[in-house]
């Protein structure tokens, strides 16, 4: 802040100084909403594009959590037009392709997005999910790793080099929240899985950053 009077005391200046800054910025925020979340990554809104959601470690409890992962994800990357209508293949169409496969004999990423037609296949693997903490504490998470083929020329479109996004997802959870039946187990589950799919759409549009009080706690 310039200050024009030079005769006012500079014990003045500096409160009224942090006054002002500290109104500014909470008109920034009322403007503009809180912080964004960039895009770490871009689809073709108008290219047939399917999620393939692996699970090789077998790390799942259910098998039907990936079909619940991937709908997730569609949800939400068509109602932010990631993808154009009609342009986003079932993921439950592609890990019907791959239902077979054994760690001997594994069908590959693109062929299994040229068995549905895609052009572009969106690979998520799932490396990691856990229920519990510490002994007693309920701590669903999860570590999956991202990664875009092209499907027509078998080639790479994110991320460069080698490798895969890898991602923690956290859900959270009551400090006093038990899973005391099996039907809570599966709730919890189903909620990670939600935040799973929500989250890998997120790595394609920009997001507002999530505040702790927006957090939807089980």
């Amino acid at each position: 802040m310039r200050v024009r009077h030079a005769l006012i005391p500079l014990a003045r200046v500096a409160p009224l100084s942090m006054s002002a800054c500290n109104i500014v910025g909470a008109a920034s925020v009322l403007v503009s909403g809180p912080p964004k979340v960039p895009a770490v990554a871009s689809l073709e809104a108008e290219r047939t594009t399917v999620l393939l959601v692996d699970d090789l470690n077998s790390v799942l409890p259910r098998a039907s959590l990936r079909d619940r992962i991937g709908r997730a994800a569609e949800g939400d990357m068509l109602a932010r037009k990631v993808v154009d209508e009609g342009k986003l293949v079932s993921s439950a169409s592609a890990r019907r392709v791959v239902s077979g496969d054994t760690n001997e004999a594994r069908t590959s990423i693109v062929d299994a997005g040229r068995a549905v037609r895609a052009e572009v296949v969106v690979h998520v693997a799932v490396l990691g999910w856990t229920m519990t903490g510490t002994p007693g504490e309920i701590s669903p998470e999860a570590v999956i790793a991202v990664k875009v083929l092209d499907a027509m020329s078998n080639e790479r479109i994110w991320p460069e080099g080698e490798g895969s996004f890898v991602r923690q997802v956290v859900l959270p959870v009551r400090a006093d929240r038990q899973i005391a039946s099996g039907a809570e187990r599966r709730q919890v589950e189903d909620a990670l899985a939600d935040r799973i799919g929500v989250t890998i759409a997120k790595f394609f549009y920009e997001s507002e950053r999530e505040r702790i009080s927006e957090q939807r706690e089980l």
